[in-house]
């Protein structure tokens, strides 16, 4: 295969596994009331596998 070929799907690759790890944060922090631990940790723990 082309190496500028692989160099480029792996540009995108690098790229598509970078918004999807920025939008899993994402997703863990919306609607999320940081001013109480306890409902910070019960958010979390309902979020997270």
């Amino acid at each position: 295969m082309n190496t500028a070929a692989v160099r480029a799907n792996r540009r995108k690759l690098l790229i598509l596994a970078a918004i999807v790890l920025l939008c899993a944060a994402g997703y863990m922090l919306v609607n999320v009331n940081f001013s109480n631990p306890k409902l910070l940790a019960y958010a979390m723990k309902i979020r997270t596998p």
